[in-house]
């Protein structure tokens, strides 16, 4: 399979923003979007990763954080635990950090 420099016109960096401000409404966007950045695998997907991301941090830096490295590792696992939520999980529970976070 060939990986194309295209990207996923669903996904957008304004899109990114716009959720990183409405998910982390107290923190600068500018801190939040330098913790998302850390992710650099991927191009073509990575504002569909960093939206994966934000889902599943909650609005929790520290979970942001997490996500972040599990992304690193393997993209996949976040995108599909944010995308196919339930499924993914109860399909995969060998992944905890990335189960939901109790509130």
């Amino acid at each position: 399979m060939t990986q194309t420099n295209q990207t996923n016109p669903k996904y957008t960096r304004e899109l990114v923003i716009a959720k990183v401000k409405q998910f982390f409404p107290n923190e600068s966007p500018d801190k939040i979007l330098k913790i998302l950045d850390a992710y650099r695998d991927n191009l073509a997907e990575r504002d569909r990763v960093h939206m994966a991301v934000i889902k599943m941090s909650e609005g929790n830096v520290e979970r942001l954080r997490e996500c972040v490295d599990a992304a690193i590792f393997d993209f996949r696992d976040v995108v599909g635990a944010a995308e196919y939520e339930e499924d993914w999980l109860m399909r995969d529970p060998t992944i905890p950090n990335l189960n939901k976070s109790k509130k």
